[in-house]
């Protein structure tokens, strides 16, 4: 795998709050979307299941497409982002369909590896203010630990989009107390 370009902050909530993209993390990876693709089942428009997650319900240990990939992956975003993510999920979303506001805050950091289709990412402050931006192929999109207790986030529905949009949603298992 090729080495990241360093992260680059594209908001600024607090210091210790900055979420970051990092454009292109993995645009020239031809193993990711095939793996996926052989784990999961589309359910309509979407698809949405864990690919790793060691140590609480539902446990579940990597696939076989993502025997030494993943633990890969894990390695190389904790070398470019400095954190040490132990989950993965993923989602799927094609033909434009997406998911609404959200908030995941029962976990700390999470990193969101965008794949296929360009795609809108939406956040929205405690205060109602939004932000959008794209997500090309290969980008990934950082939160930190404490991001999500004032910010919440969605794909929103793009009816003239036309393909599929996966992405791999890192995350660390330590639950903020």
């Amino acid at each position: 795998m090729s080495p990241a370009p360093p992260l680059r902050p594209r908001g600024r909530v607090r210091p210790e709050l900055d979420w970051h993209t990092v454009p292109g993390w993995r645009a020239r990876d031809e193993w990711i979307l095939p793996a996926l693709h052989q784990v999961f089942e589309w359910d309509g428009d979407r698809a949405t299941g864990w690919l790793y997650l060691p140590d609480r319900a539902p446990v579940t240990p990597w696939p076989e497409p993502f025997a030494t990939l993943g633990p890969h992956l894990l390695d190389a975003l904790a070398a470019d982002v400095g954190e040490a993510f132990t989950a993965v999920c993923f989602q799927a979303y094609r033909n434009g369909a997406g998911v609404g506001w959200h908030h995941d805050r029962g976990w700390g950091a999470q990193a969101i590896l965008s794949l296929g289709a360009t795609r809108s990412f939406a956040l929205r402050d405690s205060r109602g203010n939004e932000t959008q931006f794209l997500l090309q192929h290969g980008d990934l999109f950082y939160m930190p630990p404490g991001f999500q207790d004032e910010w919440e986030h969605s794909v929103p529905t793009e009816r003239n989009v036309r393909g599929e949009r996966c992405s791999l949603v890192f995350r660390t298992t330590t639950l903020k107390e």
